[in-house]
């Protein structure tokens, strides 16, 4: 896998930032991105070692987090 993608309806046509941070909360990756219109956003993690990450999107004061593998 070399993308994630978040889906969400209260994302739509927003702006957002999302972080990545590995198992030690070490931040691997910070992001400012607009979601489409769709509410889809897609992240390129093809650099990332393998793992457990967990993510952090952050909109209008609002906080949605989550984790995910990367094999």
């Amino acid at each position: 896998v070399s993308v994630i993608s978040i889906s969400s309806a209260e994302i739509e046509n927003k702006k957002a930032t999302v972080a990545i941070y590995d198992v030690l909360g070490k931040e691997k990756l910070r992001h400012q991105c607009a979601a489409s219109t769709d509410g889809k956003i897609e992240i390129d993690i093809s650099t990332f070692k393998h793992g457990i990450y967990f993510i952090r999107l952050i909109q209008n004061g609002k906080v949605f987090q989550g984790r995910f593998v990367k094999e």
